[in-house]
């Protein structure tokens, strides 16, 4: 139904969940970065630079009301404002997905863009990253599929935490989020998993989704390297 680049069959990896001995690993929801003194709740990355995975004016209001709507969810009490923040935060992270996948990214440094993304998160997200230099192209779809697929985390899975791993194996930048939610994920026409799916394809990559109903995400995605 949508093509070779696209699978969502077979077997769940468990490996990426892990973090091998010298990668840099690093947690969200608040335990990532440092306090902005530009203003309160703006993640930042390891080094306390501010979340800037974008360029232009726009993606960076684009970040910021990601900041906000997630400083928003972490506060909300009570299931129906709970789930009514977790909606506007998988808005705004699409929004996001949408924005970089058509400016691309700010800077070479994918690793410091997808830990201040995670430091956001009103949920734990455990980031790995060990892929060096990338081309931007990579670098920029790499960053799309994390925002699509903790927008899912965030308005949909109903996870505890997620599990985010970025590693390069000689020509491939591999790329996986993982969620301890309940499942049940499925790419729809038009939706946020095909439309990354569909970049990922234009650079001769592949993406497989695993999200049997009740046990969880696992969203691999596998990009030549550049």
């Amino acid at each position: 139904m949508f093509g070779p680049w696209l699978s969502t069959a077979g077997p769940r990896r468990r490996r990426e969940r892990s973090a091998p001995a010298g990668r840099n690993e690093t947690s969200g929801a608040g335990s990532c970065g440092g306090a902005d003194p530009d203003g309160p709740g703006r993640a930042t990355d390891g080094a306390g630079r501010p979340l800037d995975g974008a360029s232009g004016g726009r993606d960076d209001a684009a970040h910021q009301r990601v900041r906000n709507l997630a400083a928003a969810a972490r506060v909300a009490t009570g299931p129906e404002a709970r789930a009514r923040a977790g909606t506007e935060l998988r808005h705004a992270l699409r929004g996001l997905c949408d924005l970089v996948l058509a400016d691309g990214m700010a800077g070479p440094d994918l690793g410091a863009s997808v830990r201040g993304l995670a430091a956001a998160m009103p949920f734990p997200v455990v980031v790995t990253v060990d892929v060096g230099p990338a081309a931007n192209a990579v670098a920029s779809t790499a960053y799309a599929v994390i925002c699509e697929a903790l927008a899912n985390v965030a308005g949909h899975a109903h996870a505890r935490r997620a599990v985010v791993t970025v590693q390069r194996h000689v020509r491939t930048v591999q790329v996986a989020v993982a969620d301890d939610g309940v499942g049940g994920a499925q790419p729809v026409i038009g939706g946020g998993i095909v439309m990354v799916a569909a970049r990922v394809a234009a650079l001769g990559g592949l993406l497989h989704l695993d999200s049997p109903a009740g046990s969880g995400t696992h969203l691999t995605v596998e990009l030549p390297a550049g």
